[in-house]
């Protein structure tokens, strides 16, 4: 699964991390965080579309670029990555 925007990742190395982290957790995860459970509480009610996994991945990607960066200094996160200690 990819997203639609990955033209962006060379340009922002920060956007493309959040990118491959939501990559990394995989569709059943995105579809546990983003929709109700099932009856036992065990499982997503369903899973998410394609159409819906795309949006969930740019929506993930937009928290790493300059923008969605700015967005979370203002909701009081700091970034304290460090790409060189990886």
């Amino acid at each position: 699964m990819k997203g639609n925007k990955e033209y962006r990742h060379e340009q922002n190395p920060e956007e493309k991390r959040f990118h491959d982290a939501v990559i990394d957790m995989g569709a059943r995860h995105w579809s546990s965080v983003t929709l109700p459970l099932n009856d036992t509480g065990t499982a997503p009610s369903r899973y998410l579309e394609e159409d819906e996994r795309v949006l969930v991945t740019n929506t993930i990607q937009w928290l790493g670029s300059p923008v969605g960066q700015n967005f979370l200094r203002d909701m009081g996160y700091v970034n304290k990555y460090e790409p060189d200690k990886e």
